[in-house]
């Protein structure tokens, strides 16, 4: 037990506390052999109090045992007990039957009439003062008096799933209710007595008298709520509503959040006639494994909020863009604790810093409930896990039970975590009232440690009530100076609660900032128990001159600080230190460094260009070169004197990778090895990372070593844990001589002239590939990218160009062709005289590009398709000779000979009858293979030599001689 109490009230001055900050007043574990679960309680402002819990079978508290139904299938009914202000059970009420479960899941203290109203939910049916009420997964609001006596009742009795969320009181004392109504298949929800149905998940309001009679139903908020609907009325009586929902939402037919996968929290708005002013959005969370969960808010006089909760994965503050991201810890959830202004605007939220994970290897904290008591808050709830909030360290070892009290400026006062079992102990209900007191629900399986008392379970659940009288210290009034370091100063404190009488009141220096974050200093203490004052002594030397100093007083036993604002108290305290910029130290390129002095109010650093204010105690230099600092300290209080001291900053080289190749070649499939050769920084202590091309680690170690697949870039990163850039080098990865050689193109070439056929890779050098000609016999005509050939006919020839990897090759073809022999005819003339046109009709060769040239008694004449002669009387012959590229001809010639001309003679013109006569034809230029002679009378047919005629008729006879030329 010893071990036990020295573990649970450590206390580590100035750093961390873990204690039991508070007095009980009274703890009660009260329950039967079952299990007793989820109980929520209520303090009255008169210290009375109200617990409902859930049961199996049986459950007793004081001398009250309760049975459920005597049925048989065992049930699940609830239970409310009042008692009084030292714990002792007056009364008890639970329904008279239920079908399987009855449970209590809100209550509510109307001051004004005594009343308490509760919500209820149960299955099937539920007998309640002698009457039966029925409906699947129904719900109902039950008003009684203090005496515990039934005085009314407000259900839906319908079959559809609806859940009463949350109940608050306005100035009217009206009744207001939150309620999820969950569509399931093809219900309907109907309201009686407004004789409205509602078809569509969604959110709303109903107003009740205090009687609960149905006053008014508020417009639905279409869409799927997460957690719970929660109400409360501020201080103008306007109503305030806050929940989450999962993508969009409805109201009055604007759509929010239309498509987004975003869980999103809203504030809601509503005027007394449940009106919607405006909605706001508060928090998003976006992601699968995401979600927000709140599950208390509350107002403050100033209409400032409170919101307790919880969160994983990350969490957006939407007005003040502020982004939390906690995915370090997979699995895990964290406490939700945010304060917002009036205007919404964020004040503060509590995080805490996460030790080591508990033994599910995560960490699990939230705040399950939250009150408001004046200007401090209390927040409940379960944690898991090694914490640490402010200066309270929390270990695991602690226990799951959590409850703690901030000012309104985010400063915890009090830090409470209690048992020490690996079992479940949930913390489910908070409430407080104006006399200090704060009562704390929970249920515990195994064992918890409270005043020294251990508090042990079976198998079973039991249900623990704790009562506490909230402790407070209030540090009085302290002149704000100026102070010379070591000055004596009385500092008045006060307390509220009992101390325990080994307490130690200990005054603590904040740093010079105001925080008291680690660096606070002790000024003096006190053991007692009851108010004081402390004679404080301000530190001599290592103190900084400012004028933000500030007080505070805690205590050990129990572990509580003093409620300090930030407006109340400012120190001006001035040192009596020489000056002294530490030690010379050396930085890495990039990196800045921090200078400061002990003491002095004035201040001069040079060189003060280097500096980011040379005027200020402690500045940040940012050196582009190794510097000698020089520091000027004065006091303009007289507490200390000038003095003069010197710093070396040396500048250490840039961090360099040098011998890593930027591009490297190699065949597929090769492997690859390289190493990062470091320079500069530190000199020692390197990082070395490899990543892909996408970012994605592949070594933490100086070297690497890769089979290459594809072509890839690889980064290589040098990093000390110093310079602030590191030095980053980039190695493209090819494959050598991937892409291969242009495609021959067909060609035509001129017969038994040689040509030069060449293959040009489209990457790398020539010499880095392999080639080879072929015939069209497959015979290797060449080994080079070269070949040298004179074709004799048309041809294809096959060229393989292969990579120096001896893995990939190419292979073309090319079709060589040689030209069409030519052909050239002179075309014959039909006739001609002394002039005369000659066509050549010349075709083939190359590219049937011809020239052709004319010839007259063996001399060129003319050049062209045609030729125009005159003066032709003599016979002659004329040539004319086709040619193309290649130099290749043909020709062809024609004889041309003067026009021919009948003339006849005989050797007499008359003769007797019967006597013969001689006709001769001396035609000039008869063309003996081209010329027809005809003759016209009787003579049918005469030839070119002569011919002898006999005239047999008397008269004139006409004889006619025709030359013609085919």
């Amino acid at each position: 037990m010893i071990k036990y109490i020295f573990n649970f009230c450590l206390l580590i001055l100035g750093i961390t506390y873990t204690c039991n900050a508070q007095n009980y007043k009274y703890i009660k574990q009260f329950g039967d052999l079952s299990s007793e679960m989820f109980p929520i309680c209520k303090i009255l402002p008169n210290g009375n109090s109200i617990v409902a819990w859930r049961f199996l079978d049986s459950t007793k508290i004081d001398n009250f045992k309760i049975h459920s139904s005597s049925g048989k299938n065992p049930t699940f009914p609830s239970v409310i007990a009042y008692l009084n202000k030292e714990g002792k059970t007056k009364w008890i009420w639970k329904p008279d039957d239920c079908n399987s479960y009855f449970i209590i899941n809100d209550i509510l203290f109307s001051s004004s009439d005594s009343k308490i109203y509760f919500i209820c939910s149960f299955n099937n049916y539920a007998k309640i003062n002698n009457i039966t009420y029925k409906g699947r997964f129904n719900y109902c609001i039950i008003s009684i008096d203090t005496n515990g006596n039934f005085n009314n009742i407000y259900t839906m009795s319908d079959t559809s799933r609806i859940q009463f969320e949350s109940l608050t009181i306005n100035n009217r004392n009206e009744i207001l209710l939150g309620i999820s109504y969950i569509k399931h298949q093809n219900s309907k929800l109907f309201i009686p007595g407004l004789n409205l149905t509602i078809q569509n998940t969604s959110c709303f309001i109903i107003k009740l008298d205090k009687n609960l009679n149905l006053l008014k139903l508020s417009e639905p908020i279409f869409g799927r709520a997460i957690g719970k609907f929660i109400l409360n009325t501020s201080p103008s009586n306007t109503l305030l509503c806050m929940t989450s929902f999962l993508d969009t939402f409805k109201i009055s037919n604007i759509k929010y959040n239309k498509g987004q996968i975003v869980q999103t929290t809203y504030l809601f708005y509503l005027d007394s006639n449940l009106q919607f002013i405006k909605n706001v959005q508060l928090f998003s969370s976006k992601g699968k494994k995401s979600y927000i969960l709140i599950n208390s808010f509350k107002i403050f006089s100033d209409l400032s909020i409170v919101i307790g909760g919880e969160f994983n994965d990350s969490i957006n503050i939407i007005k003040d863009s502020i982004k939390i991201i906690n995915r370090k810890l997979p699995y895990s959830h964290f406490p939700l604790i945010v304060l917002l202004d009036s205007n919404l605007k964020l004040k503060w939220i509590k995080l805490p810093k996460i030790d080591t994970f508990d033994y599910f290897s995560h960490f699990s904290t939230q705040v399950i409930d939250i009150e408001i008591v004046g200007d401090y808050i209390v927040f409940g709830g379960t944690i898991g896990g090694n914490a640490i909030f402010d200066d309270f360290n929390l270990p695991d070892s602690l226990g799951r039970i959590w409850f703690f009290k901030t000012d309104k400026f985010g400063n915890i006062l009090w830090m409470n975590r209690i048992s020490n079992s690996i079992y479940y102990q949930i913390l489910s209900s908070i409430s407080a009232n104006n006399r200090k007191e704060i009562l704390l629900s929970g249920f515990l399986s195994g064992s918890v440690l409270l005043n020294n008392k251990l508090y042990t379970t079976n198998i079973n659940y039991d249900i623990i009530l704790m009562k506490i009288h909230d402790i407070d210290i209030i540090r009085g009034y302290v002149k704000s100076g100026p102070y010379c370091a070591g000055d004596t100063i009385k500092i008045p404190y006060s307390k509220n609660g009992d101390f325990n009488n080994n307490n130690e009141f200990i005054a603590q220096l904040s740093d010079e900032y105001g925080n008291f974050t680690g660096k606070e200093m002790e000024l003096g203490s006190i053991k007692s128990d009851t108010d004081g004052v402390i004679n404080g002594v301000l530190p001599l030397f290592d103190i900084a001159s400012s004028p933000h100093y500030r007080i505070r007083i805690i205590s050990t036993s129990p572990v509580v600080q003093s409620y300090y604002k930030y407006d109340t108290l400012r120190l001006l305290i001035y040192s009596k230190d020489t000056a002294n910029a530490g030690r010379d130290t050396s930085i890495c390129k990039g990196a800045s460094i921090k200078l400061t002095t002990k003491g002095g109010s004035r201040w001069h650093w040079s060189p003060g260009g280097l500096t980011k204010d040379s005027t200020l105690k402690t500045t940040t230099a940012n050196p582009d070169k190794t510097t000698k600092y020089r520091i000027i300290m004065s006091d303009s209080s007289g507490c200390g004197k000038i003095d003069t001291a010197y710093k070396m900053v040396y500048l250490k080289p840039p961090l360099k990778i040098t011998d890593l190749p930027q591009d490297t070649q190699i065949c597929k499939n090769d492997e690859v090895y390289f190493n990062i050769n470091p320079n500069g920084g530190l000199g020692n202590n390197y990082y070395y990372k490899w990543l892909s091309q996408y970012n994605v680690p592949l070594s933490l170690s100086y070297s690497i070593k890769l089979k290459i697949t594809k072509p890839v870039n690889i980064k290589a990163v040098l990093s000390d844990g110093c310079t602030i850039k590191n030095d980053t080098q980039t190695i493209n990865i090819k494959f050598k001589n991937q892409a291969f050689s242009q495609h021959l193109t067909d060609t035509l070439i001129c017969s038994n002239t040689e040509t030069l056929l060449k293959l040009r890779p489209s990457t790398g050098e020539t010499k880095n590939y392999t080639y080879c000609w072929y015939s069209p016999l497959n015979e290797v005509l060449s080994n080079t990218d070269t070949l040298r050939y004179k074709p004799e006919q048309n041809t294809i020839l096959k060229a393989i160009i292969t990579n120096v990897c001896n893995d990939i090759s190419d292979t073309s073809e090319i079709k060589i062709t040689i030209p069409e022999a030519i052909i050239t005819k002179i075309e014959k003339p039909t006739c001609f005289d002394s002039s005369l046109k000659l066509s050549v009709n010349a075709k083939g060769g190359y590219k049937n590009i011809l020239t052709n040239v004319w010839y007259r008694a063996s001399k060129p004449i003319d050049m062209g398709k045609t030729l125009s002669l005159e003066g032709i009387n003599t016979k002659q012959k004329i040539k004319v000779i086709s040619r193309d590229f290649c130099k290749t001809e043909q020709k062809d010639s024609i004889m041309l000979f003067p026009q021919a001309r009948a003339k006849i003679k005989t050797t007499k013109d008359s003769v007797c009858e019967n006597q013969s006569i001689l006709i001769q034809n001396k035609s000039s230029s008869i063309i003996p293979y081209t010329s027809i002679l005809s003759w016209e009378n009787n003579i049918t047919q005469l030839l070119i030599k002569d011919t002898s005629i006999q005239l047999n008729n008397i008269g004139k006879q006409y004889i006619k001689l025709s030359i013609k030329t085919v």
